[in-house]
């Protein structure tokens, strides 16, 4: 099983990229000569979210668990929460908190409900008790150095497709980051990330739309993030006429190009529906600069939302293929022609 999906999910909600805004009445953050504030910095070294911020909550003023993730994430706590997906219609016990650690604080107002929040470092994971071995994905040995080092802010409301999510993360980090068709239609949950590593940041959508780390594999190099199923675990060579590839082919395959498929969609919009790969072969014709075909049986194979950036068109090519999760595709490349093909 590469994910395990329960309980009733919501709709997309929302997004916001950059510093969160503010939600007054749900949550602030002690003076900085205060008592909680000297303490939230002598406890900076454990390990916790960064300042331990406090907690303020009036009970019974969420319905939900999500509207109550959702006001804390906007609120000037500035705690990271990630909430697993599944979770966000239970409805919120009428507690209420005054200036409570972060944590602590909310372990309180989800324990009524059966769910536990670990720590996670830069955030507060939120999920059901048995649901631990979720906690234990990580892409940080995976990633690049040159996108490890990188850092930025994240919010996404429950039910946000993962190809969504990771289109979203490949503007903010600034680079691709997209996952094959095992993974990519699961939906994540509602999550705010402010300010923290790249690693963080894709371990939280992950976490949140409950992918088990023994199911997925990540590769990464400097351009791009390719997050695939275990049983994705084909060969990446896609071109299917190698040995015959002349040095002006071999040429065009290492030309740099950034496309955006499918085109016109922007950086802040999700795409509804999967654009089939016939509606894309004139994008790819008109970056790459020769024409790029496709046998007719492949036509209506799926190609989720990606911005390919500053990225050599064999990796293009290879990525748009091995979205597909199934050994038997790949392109033939001419000076002029691209096809992608049946094996």
């Amino acid at each position: 099983m590469l994910f395990k999906n329960c309980g009733a999910f919501g709709t997309a909600v929302g997004i916001a990229l950059g510093v969160m805004g503010v939600l007054g009445g749900c949550a602030t953050t002690p003076p900085a000569d205060s008592d909680a504030s000297k303490a939230d910095s002598d406890s900076s070294d454990r390990g916790s979210v960064q300042h331990q911020p406090r907690l303020t909550v009036n009970g019974g003023e969420h319905e939900t668990l999500g509207q109550l993730v959702r006001a804390l994430g906007e609120s000037e706590s500035g705690g990271g929460i990630v909430l697993v997906s599944g979770l966000e219609e239970r409805p919120t016990p009428a507690i209420s908190l005054t200036r409570s650690a972060y944590d602590t604080g909310l372990q309180r107002l989800v324990a009524p409900l059966n769910l536990q929040v670990l720590d996670k470092g830069t955030y507060q994971f939120i999920l059901p008790s048995g649901y631990e071995s979720l906690a234990a994905l990580s892409v940080e040995d995976e990633l690049h150095p040159d996108i490890a080092k990188r850092r930025a802010s994240l919010a996404l409301g429950a039910g946000t497709d993962l190809f969504n999510a990771l289109a979203v993360i490949s503007t903010v980090l600034d680079v691709t980051v997209l996952a094959d068709n095992a993974l990519a239609d699961v939906w994540c949950g509602e999550l705010f990330l402010q300010d923290v590593p790249a690693a963080h940041l894709l371990n939280g959508v992950l976490q949140s739309a409950r992918v088990v780390p023994a199911a997925v594999v990540v590769e990464s190099t400097s351009d791009y993030v390719f997050i695939r199923s275990v049983a994705n675990g084909v060969d990446p060579d896609r071109c299917l006429n190698r040995g015959a590839v002349t040095s002006g082919a071999s040429a065009l395959l290492s030309r740099r190009v950034s496309v955006r498929v499918p085109a016109g969609l922007g950086d802040d919009e999700f795409q509804y529906e999967v654009a089939p790969l016939a509606s894309v072969l004139g994008t790819l014709s008109d970056a790459f600069g020769v024409s790029v075909e496709a046998d007719a049986s492949l036509h209506a194979f799926p190609v989720n939302r990606a911005h390919f950036r500053n990225m050599t068109i064999e990796d293009v090519l290879t990525l748009i293929v091995r979205q597909w999760p199934v050994p038997d595709f790949g392109f033939h490349v001419e000076e002029e022609r691209i096809v992608f093909a049946r094996k």
